[in-house]
Parts: structure tokens; sequence; C-alpha cells
């Protein structure tokens, strides 16, 4: 427990009483700079001092969130948070896909400044959508917003990262939330100093934050896959969502999904030597430097792997001249075996401090999943919320008057319950949907459809059995009560078109492809609500910007010092007020709660507890020293005011 004195207007008077407190002490009394005094509490509240103290109650330093990762997830997590904890938290994201404008504003880097921006589109989960807060829902959907698969909306990623990005500038402004962008390293001071109280990984696959606290990934399988980038422009027709619904479904080697039926990710299961050789001729542009394109037929008339990504764009009626990027995907289904990890920190300056803080994981840095079963972003988003629900229900309690209270430490053991979350929604989505098609390898089916083909009846079955599971797919489909295409039935003749404009190796390799078993449509889902309720009335409303920076003087200088009877106190308020200073936001002080002398002072421990009465402050620490108020007090005498820190 220390004091902090910062002289105010009486240095003499200052130096007096600190000689006077050496006196009754073994210990010595240091200044530290810029008029700071620290020393320690029963030093100073020695039981033969007289001096009077306004007890004046100050806010307790905001809670310290630092977030590696500012996609859709270390997004979603802050604006969750800071709409949650309001003014009681300070959230930091660090991002390397950001940049600053001449203008000084943070904003996502594009293809001018050498990014490329994510073009697959995501199937975000109605039960997801509806824990997020109105203000996030509002605002996410505003521009696009459609129904493909049952109990989901479509929407590209970059879509999601534009608007999440957009509805957290109000946070920006007002300081509460700062963009960082750069990517977080152990470099940074942030890292090196131990100032933080959470420190939160977003950041994917390759988590700066789990190498950090040294939390291993452990791998259930990999595979290969390639994803090509489409955008069919206005002017001409694609397929019908409903169809690109039954034609993904039948079967596990060409996978769509897509907004509006427009723009979207073509996903396609490769074999290892299709996958070599898309990742040898991507190679072979970058060192020719020659931009990337479609192999004409003519160039390659007869490679397996462009064959079989010419007929994954017939399947659903898209033109290579619309294919606007490819990219080989390695997919690998691991997970951590913990999201949350308590760490000791020490600070390597001068002070000699040490605390614990605690690590957390969400998104790819705690789980990859499989794209084919998709809702990676779902599962994201589910832990981005769970995690700041948490945060929330850990750290804040209500007052009497049902303010929000800031607990300072958030114990490792109070965050057992995200720890529990995620390690259902582990179980949810990759042991009961990611290892369905992990444990269907599309290799087995590739091999054999090569021996059929050139048998004349084998094409005729593969045809008869592909027509038959397409249209088997469409019926149970549009039983579904949920089914959003109702308006728009597939007919026979248009199932029986899309065998027509395949070739026979893709049409064996279709019905060899058997689809993963639909768990979906039938298992309980991993609900937020279950885990941690909220009511989303407690949202905080959103932050009013101001457009100057708050200066006020030690004490109010609108209100004349008075006691707790609201009698004027013993110090001259005009006196008083003629001294100013700024007072950072995290200290501000708010009224005087009373004057009355040290040697009968009552401490408030905590806003919603009772007053603990004391004769002695000397002797209170001296028998209350395992638990000593918390934190959140500032006293003030006619020379000087301090604070109280654990």
């Amino acid at each position: 427990m220390t004091f902090v004195i910062r002289y105010m207007k009486f240095p003499s008077a200052v130096e007096q009483n600190i000689r006077r407190i050496q006196s009754h002490s073994k210990h010595n009394v240091k200044s530290t700079g810029f008029n700071l005094v620290k020393l320690l509490v029963d030093h100073f509240l020695y039981e033969k001092t007289e001096l009077s103290a306004n007890i004046i109650m100050s806010e307790t330093p905001p809670l310290i969130v630092i977030v590696s990762g500012g996609g859709p997830v270390g997004l979603t997590f802050s604006l969750n948070l800071a709409m949650m904890m309001g003014n009681k938290v300070k959230i930091t994201i660090y991002e390397g896909r950001w940049f600053m404008d001449e203008n000084g504003k943070v904003r996502w880097r594009d293809k001018e400044q050498g990014n490329r921006r994510r073009d697959q589109v995501v199937s975000l989960q109605d039960h997801v959508i509806d824990q997020l807060p109105k203000y996030v829902r509002k605002g996410l959907f505003k521009n696009i917003d459609e129904r493909v698969w049952p109990k989901s909306r479509n929407i590209p990623i970059r879509e999601v990262e534009d608007r999440l990005f957009e509805l957290v500038q109000p946070f920006v402004e007002t300081g509460q939330i700062q963009l960082v962008p750069e990517r977080l390293s152990k470099e940074f001071d942030c890292i090196c100093k131990g100032s933080f109280d959470i420190l939160v990984g977003a950041d994917g696959l390759e988590s700066f934050v789990r190498k950090y606290s040294n939390i291993p990934m452990i791998s259930e399988g990999t595979e290969n896959a390639c994803g090509v980038a489409f955008n069919i422009p206005e002017s001409e027709e694609g397929l019908h969502q409903a169809l690109n619904c039954i034609l993904t479904t039948s079967q596990t080697r060409f996978l769509v999904n897509s907004s509006f039926s427009r723009s979207g990710y073509l996903n396609i299961r490769l074999i290892e030597s299709e996958f070599k050789e898309l990742n040898e001729y991507i190679e072979k542009c970058k060192t020719e430097n020659k931009p990337w394109k479609l192999p004409e037929y003519d160039d390659m008339p007869t490679t397996p792997l462009w064959t079989i990504i010419r007929q994954g764009l017939e399947y659903f009626k898209i033109a290579p001249k619309f294919v606007t990027n490819l990219a080989p995907i390695r997919i690998n289904v691991c997970y951590t075996s913990v999201v949350v990890r308590e760490i000791h920190l020490s600070d390597e300056s001068e002070n000699k401090t040490s605390k614990t803080a605690l690590v957390c994981l969400m998104g790819d840095a705690a789980m990859d999943v499989h794209f084919w079963s998709g809702r990676g972003m779902n599962t994201g988003m589910k832990g981005a919320i769970g995690l700041a629900r948490n945060i929330y229900q850990s750290c804040i309690s209500k007052s009497s008057s049902g303010e929000n209270v800031l607990r300072l430490r958030c114990p490792f053991l109070k965050f057992l319950d995200y720890e529990g979350f995620m390690a259902r929604l582990r179980a949810r989505e990759l042991q009961g949907r990611s290892l369905d098609v992990l444990i269907i390898p599309i290799d087995d089916c590739v091999i054999k459809s090569y021996f059929h083909i050139h048998l004349t009846e084998s094409h005729a079955g593969y045809t008869k059995k592909l027509v038959e599971k397409l249209k088997k797919t469409r019926d149970a489909l549009e039983q579904l009560p949920d089914w959003p295409h109702r308006n728009r039935p597939v007919t026979d003749d248009e199932l029986e078109a899309v065998a027509k404009r395949l070739s026979p190796l893709a049409i064996a390799q279709l019905c060899l492809a058997n689809p993963a078993v639909p768990r979906e449509l039938s298992d309980v889902e991993i609900l937020i609500e279950d885990t941690f309720p909220f009511d989303t009335k407690d949202y905080s409303s959103l932050p009013k910007l101001t457009t100057k920076t708050q200066t006020q003087t030690s004490v109010s200088d609108s209100e004349p010092l008075k006691n707790i009877n609201g009698e004027p106190g013993s110090l001259n308020s005009s006196r008083r007020s003629s001294t100013t200073k700024k007072v950072h936001s995290h200290r501000k002080p708010s009224k005087i709660i009373a004057e009355i002398p040290v040697s009968n002072m009552q401490i408030l421990p905590e806003i919603n507890h009772a007053n603990v009465p004391f004769q002695n402050g000397y002797q209170y620490y001296q028998q209350n020293v395992s638990y000593p108020p918390t934190p959140s007090h500032r006293f003030a005498t006619p020379w000087a005011d301090f604070y109280i820190y654990q």
C-alpha cells in the first residue's frame, strides 16, 4: 500500500511534514520527480499525526486491454466490451493490415498499399447475430442483407471488416479504443513493460499472442484446397442461390459461397499432386514477374489441375473470364489445449515491479476449423462475445445505486467459464463438423474416377446417380421450414442440365465425393447466452464526442469545499481554486465526501460497501494489512493531495 503525494502550493510545508514523518520512521522518504513523493501508508498515518484531510472519491483506473488483431473477431470483441464496460475499460487494437493516411486516419490497406483484401463470403448464423448489440447488428448489414442458407445471412468478409471498422470509430474518437496500424510484437513497450491487465489474441493461425504465452497448437490433420475468387458483372446471368446451395451440399469436391450470385469464392478440394502443381505455377508467375491468369486450354490441355478447376467453374456456371484470383489453401484443423493463461510480468526498469496478467485466445488463434463445414467466423464471433461478457461479469459489480464499479484484478479462476465455453465450442465445431469432412479424403474418389471414366456403362451410371443425388438434396432442403428460397423452386430440368455441361471425369468425381452427414441440421448449437447471459439493455449508449480536453482544478472549481453535512470546510475554497492543474481522465476526482482529521478518518473501501470507521489510521492498517481498502481514494490537505494505491 503506498501514498502518492503531489505538491500543490506550499513546498516548504511539505518538506517540513516529510521531515516530521521521517523522524518517526526508520525509512527515508524521497522525492521522485515532478514534485511527487512516495511513502508507505503506515509512515504517514502515524499514530501521533494530527493532519486533517478531505476524503475525495476518485475514479478507479480503467481496465487496460490489448487486442492483437483487428479483423472481424478482434473488432467484434472490442465493440462488445466497450459497449458493456463504458469508460471502465481502455482498449488498444494492433493490426498490421491497417495504415495511417495523410490525414492521420487509420484505414484498411488496399491494393494501392500492396494489400489484397479478402474475397470470401461467409454465412453468419442468426443465433450469433442476435447476441450482438443492436447498434452493431444494424450497422453490420446496412448495405448487404441476404439470406442464402437457412438461419443465416451471407455477407463478404471485406464488408464485415469495413462495417465493424466503421462502427468502432465513435469509440476511437473519444479515446476509449485506440487503433495502432502495426502488428503487435514483443518489442512494443506495452509488452516489454507489461502495461496491460488482459492481452487478447485474435491474430489468426500464426498468432503472436499464442506463441508469446507458450500455448501449443494440437493438429487433427491437414488437407489441400484451392480458392477461386470471381466477380460476375450485373450484365451477365449467374446461377440462382437456391441452385448454388443444392450443388454445394450434394458433394465435397466443389463449394461456392457467394453474395447475390455475383461475387464470392469457389473452393476446390485438391489431392497432393494437384496442390503441388498449383503452387509451382503461382511460384513461376512470381519468379518471372508475370501477372497471374487462368491458363487457356491451348497452353495446358490435359493437366488434371486446370481441368478440374474449369469443371468447377462450369458446375456453377461461372465463366473463366470472371475469375479474379486463385489461391492455394493449406487446411490445418487444429486447436489449443487452453485459451486462458495467467502470466507473470516484471518491469526491468528501476522500479523492479511485478504483476500478473491474463492472456486470452479467440478466433483462429484458438481453433482453426475446416472451411468446408464453414462457420469459422461464427465460431470466432461466439468466442469474442463470450470473452467480452466473461470480462464484464468478472470485473464489474453493481453499487447500491445501480452504477458499475470496476474490480481492478481479473482472477484466472473467474475465466473458467470461458475456458469451458470454448471447449464445448471446439467439440461442436471440430469433432462435430470439421472432422466429418477431414475423415472423408478426396484422394480416394479422385483416383478411383480415373479407372471408370473410359467405360461407357460407368459414365451412364454416374450421370444418373449424380442427377438423383441433386434431386434428393433439393427435396431435403426445400422441406426445411426456414428454407429461404421458397419463391424460387428448382426444377428437374435445371438439375439435369448440370450433368450435361460436365465432363465424364467431373461427373465420376462428384458421384464418388459423397457429402458429409449434415449434423448441423439437427444438432444442438452451443449458444452464447447459455453460458454468458446478458441483458441487452445493459449495453452502454454510444460515447458523446467532445471537442475540448478536460482540464480542471485538483478540487472542483464549481463547488466550494464542504464537509459531509454541507457546511463550509476548513480549507479556503478561493485559495484552493487558484491553483489549477490538468487531471488525467483515469484519475479524475469527483466531489469531496468529507473533511475530517486523520485520527478520526473513515475509509470507503468500495462504493457499495459499508464505511469502515476507525479511530486511528495506523492501527487500522496494522490490523487489516491483509485486506486494505481498494485503491479508489484521493485525499487532499492544504499543502498536498495524495492517492492510495494497492
